[in-house]
């Protein structure tokens, strides 16, 4: 192989170092954002698992937020959509 054709596989190998340190740099700050959503979500599903297990009082605010997005979604289609009830107890 000619010097020319090695300096160019050096010159690639150097790039791809390069690519390859931005790649972990890239997965540390993906980590660190998975963190914190982690513990975001774990709020969240703590909330989620005290209401659903009743040691909690219904927030109303949730309450109020859910009826305040039904009010926005509704359109002229919602009163004819059918909703057959189903028994939760039974799934």
């Amino acid at each position: 192989m000619d010097e020319e054709l090695k300096d160019r596989f050096k010159a690639l190998k150097a790039i791809q170092d390069v690519v390859n340190e931005f790649d972990k740099e890239e997965q540390k700050e993906i980590r660190k954002l998975e963190i914190e959503f982690e513990a975001k979500y774990k709020e969240i599903y703590a909330q989620r698992e005290q209401i659903i297990n009743g040691k909690m009082d219904l927030p109303q605010d949730l309450i109020d937020d859910f009826s305040k997005r039904v009010e926005e979604m509704k359109d002229e289609d919602y009163d004819k959509l059918e909703v057959t009830p189903c028994d939760v107890k039974s799934i």
